[in-house]
């Protein structure tokens, strides 16, 4: 038998009840519709490790007035970078 996704996409959508309604169904297996195949988890996982790079501060010093000056900068500038400049 095929696998037609968008027919599953659509008998969970006409449930109304989503995730949820999965869960209080009691339901032992996940619906396929949220299984990605392997070789896209792998593609994801070896883009996200070539392009990722996650921002360190190093937080020693933030006693001292300079030292937490500096680092309230650097915070600063990691959060531009990522998007939360608020």
């Amino acid at each position: 038998m095929d696998y037609d996704r968008s027919d599953e996409v659509k008998a969970i959508d006409d449930t109304k009840a989503g995730i949820k309604g999965l869960v209080d169904s009691g339901i032992v297996e996940i619906p396929r519709i949220f299984i990605r195949p392997p070789h896209e988890l792998a593609e994801e996982l070896n883009m996200c490790k070539s392009t990722l790079q996650v921002p360190v501060v190093d937080l020693s010093g933030i006693e001292d007035e300079n030292g937490r000056k500096k680092i309230v900068n650097e915070i600063r500038e990691a959060c531009k970078k990522w998007g939360n400049s608020n």
